[in-house]
């Protein structure tokens, strides 16, 4: 596949100039129409530049910066932090997933070489491995604190999330 001098082929390129117009505030319709593409060909150039890196989506929901909810959990339950989630969503799967994501970026954070992480099989610990990604952390050990899982189903799960988290943090 042909690159440019910067190792971009020419789909990267459409994919980043696609990406520049959608989220300056341009519809799809009306990038794939400056760009001479269909429309679903824009879908499919966003989600490319998405997977390569080019573009990554931040949202800042206020309501997971409420100070003095937090300051008040801190105090009333003697802890040492507070990180608020507000979920996407009114299920408990929902939650389940705002606090796998959360609990993986505080983790990324808070650890640092040579810790070891202690992982107890739990839905919210499947959805945090779910929610990982490769770091540039090393030397931290995934340890199981649990021997059991009772039944295959949330064996094959844990195991499936301890390798996730391994992985991710360059265990293996």
């Amino acid at each position: 596949m042909k690159t440019n001098e910067f190792g971009l082929t020419r789909r990267d390129e459409l994919a980043l100039d696609a990406s520049k117009l959608y989220f300056s505030g341009l519809s799809q319709q009306e990038v794939a129409e400056r760009l001479h593409v269909g429309r679903p060909t824009i879908s499919k150039l966003l989600t490319h530049a998405k997977n390569r890196g080019f573009v990554h989506v931040e949202i800042r929901d206020p309501r997971e910066n409420d100070r003095w909810l937090a300051e008040r959990l801190r105090e009333k339950y003697a802890l040492s932090g507070v990180h608020i989630v507000a979920p996407l969503g009114l299920g408990p799967s929902d939650l389940r997933r705002a606090l796998g994501r959360r609990a993986w970026a505080v983790l990324v954070e808070v650890l640092t070489p040579g810790d070891s992480l202690g992982a107890m099989w739990s839905e919210t610990v499947h959805e945090m491995a779910d929610a990982c990604e490769q770091t540039s952390l090393s030397d931290i050990s995934v340890v199981q604190l649990r021997g059991s899982f009772g039944d295959d189903l949330n064996a094959h799960r844990m195991r499936q999330a301890h390798e996730k988290l391994a992985v991710a943090l360059n265990v293996i």
